[in-house]
């Protein structure tokens, strides 16, 4: 309505309008602010570890050579095996198709194993197979009914592809092995870039980091040349993964720089890199939680970081292990995230988000 006011019509003031709400960021809750649980017993430092599918086992690899399998329900020691020499130990264990482990060593030695009803590991391989040597740790996939594996070829630079039913090379990709030649160094990290309805060996991509700070993604079909090369950091690259759902990269780097990127599949091109400074040290290792919206980031210094994706920041910081994170995991549910460190622990880390807009 209006009112007349010594001949000037004066219009009622609207009613204010609530205030919009306020944007908050994500909040990330770790527990107590420590870990859930620590799993101890390991006589060396443990190098690396991987949920099974069904997330009640989780298998560790130690720098003396041996293999584990913890039961989560009891977060005990299930077996023990010795997967290679102690002076070598363990670089990588990694679940496969089809029942079966595979386990690395820093020198090359491949085993494979076969999950047994008592809930034990049986090696089944013949020894014969060898990757190179070094900090690269191998990527396991399965189609076409056969298990894949990537790992780094004997010849510094080169990647090999393996199908371990047939026991045969597939393909080789070749990044170069001298970096004063232009060549890309040594290969530092692998995943695999698969979707859910890529059925066919030649649909598939490898995300490969290396020695002189650059990305690549090698086609199984073109194993010549990358389908895509970017170089966003100064340094060595050395730890990636893949979430193939947002086509989300993430890379980070040996001077503690993270970078989150999209994978364009339409036209084959890494888009969108965002840099995102993670502590004051190194990565060692890196894992994108199940439902695309964290990756967690274990460090030299032992910190194990946790990013939000969607609007790349810090979001918290835990703190327990006393040296270096070798490797970080997620139990397929997301809900769980397990820490391996120098200093010869397990930690597992109870995880929830406050708020996720």
């Amino acid at each position: 309505h209006a009112d007349v006011v010594r001949g000037w019509c004066v219009r009622a003031a609207p009613a204010s309008r609530p205030p919009a709400p306020k944007r908050t960021s994500p909040t990330m809750h770790v527990g107590s602010g420590a870990p859930s649980h620590v799993l101890r017993g390991c006589d060396a430092a443990v190098q690396c570890a991987c949920f099974d599918p069904t997330g009640g086992f989780l298998v560790s690899g130690d720098q003396q050579g041996d293999v584990a399998v913890w039961r989560m329900r009891t977060r005990r020691v299930l077996d023990t095996k010795t997967a290679c020499d102690a002076q070598e130990g363990v670089l990588q264990v990694r679940s496969a198709p089809g029942e079966t482990w595979i386990s690395q060593g820093r020198w090359g030695t491949i085993h494979v194993w076969r999950w047994r009803t008592d809930e034990t590991l049986e090696r089944i391989d013949d020894g014969a197979l060898r990757a190179g040597s070094g900090f690269c740790k191998l990527a396991t996939s399965g189609w076409e009914r056969h298990v894949h594996v990537a790992w780094p070829g004997e010849v510094s630079g080169t990647v090999d592809v393996w199908d371990l039913d047939g026991r045969i090379k597939t393909c080789s990709f070749d990044g170069g092995s001298s970096r004063t030649d232009g060549g890309a160094g040594m290969c530092m990290s692998l995943q695999w870039m698969e979707r859910a309805h890529d059925r066919d060996v030649a649909q598939r991509r490898l995300l490969g980091t290396y020695e002189d700070g650059s990305v690549r993604i090698w086609d199984t079909r073109k194993a010549n040349e990358p389908v895509a090369c970017e170089r966003w950091h100064e340094e060595a690259v050395v730890a990636s993964d893949y979430e193939p759902k947002k086509g989300i990269v993430a890379t980070g780097s040996a001077t503690g720089e993270l970078v989150l990127a999209r994978w364009n599949h339409a036209e084959a091109k890494l888009v969108h890199p965002v840099k995102l400074k993670v502590g004051d040290e190194g990565i060692a290792d890196l894992a994108i939680r199940p439902d695309h919206k964290v990756v967690a980031v274990g460090s030299w210094n032992g910190k194990v970081h946790f990013c939000a994706l969607k609007r790349p920041q810090v979001l918290c910081s835990a703190t327990y292990h006393t040296s270096t994170v070798n490797s970080v995991c997620y139990s397929p549910d997301g809900k769980v995230l397990a820490s391996t460190s120098n200093d010869r622990t397990i930690a597992l880390w109870s995880l929830y988000n406050a708020v996720e807009k």
